[in-house]
């Protein structure tokens, strides 16, 4: 009898220390594992001395109950930040059009700007992909007068297929080594699982004027002229990619 009232004196004891605390306000943690506290003002969960075991992320279930999980189901993620590894200067010109959802990469009509490309890993094939990118483009011109300029566009391609793209003009001032900056974002749905590689590119479409001189993408110019407006690492190129599940 008295080995069998110790037993469950142990037994209450250890389900005290694992009790779920559910509080309103400020309060203070003793044994319990898990306190939520609920004055939705500052106050996050908390999850204290809670072993969850071997999953690599948490995640709240239907029921409301935290569970560890393997799997990223519902969750977002945010990759590196890709900076462009060396300036592109372009020299030919494509001529003036409209661009599509879903065009094939063309090496003909577009450039890659060197280092701004990525490689994204899909774990569900119910997502959708933020991309983000930003740069700028200079023109080491000594002659590149007010009412002149040229006309380029940015394309964000996702396995060789276009998924977003912007035209710029870059105006001339009747200054040396004008230069302009870009961004464009581009969002996709729903890419298949496995390995989704994204690339961005530039083309020069056309001009107005007699001027010459060097284009430079994500880099500084300095031809003709030997004073740019912006150095290297001023004129480097982002990319960013973000994804829900």
């Amino acid at each position: 009898m008295k080995l069998n009232t110790l037993l469950i004196f142990i037994f209450l004891f250890n389900l005290t220390l694992g009790q779920v605390k559910i509080t309103s306000g400020a309060s203070t943690i003793s044994n319990a594992q898990l306190e939520v506290v609920g004055d939705n003002l500052q106050s996050p969960v908390k999850l204290e001395n809670v072993l969850m075991g071997r999953g690599n992320y948490i995640s709240v279930n239907s029921s409301g109950e935290i569970i560890k999980t393997n799997h990223r189901h519902l969750s977002s993620f945010i990759m590196p930040t890709i900076v462009s590894s060396a300036p592109l200067t372009v020299n030919d010109y494509t001529g003036f059009g409209l661009y599509h959802y879903d065009d094939i990469y063309d090496a003909s009509k577009w450039h890659l700007i060197p280092g701004l490309n990525s490689s994204i890993d899909i774990e569900f094939d119910n997502n959708i992909i933020d991309i983000d990118i930003e740069g700028t483009v200079q023109m080491g011109s000594i002659d590149f007068d007010t009412g002149e300029y040229i006309s380029y566009g940015i394309g964000i391609f996702v396995n060789d297929h276009l998924v977003a793209a912007r035209v710029f003009n870059l105006r001339g001032t009747a200054n040396n080594n004008e230069s302009m900056k870009w961004e464009v974002h581009g969002q996709v749905e729903n890419l298949a699982i496995g390995s989704n590689d994204v690339k961005v590119a530039i083309n020069k479409r056309g001009r107005s004027g007699t001027f010459t001189g060097d284009f430079v993408v994500a880099g500084s110019s300095t031809a003709p002229s030997t004073t740019p407006n912006l150095n290297s690492f001023q004129s480097k190129a982002y990319l960013q990619v973000k994804g829900n599940y």
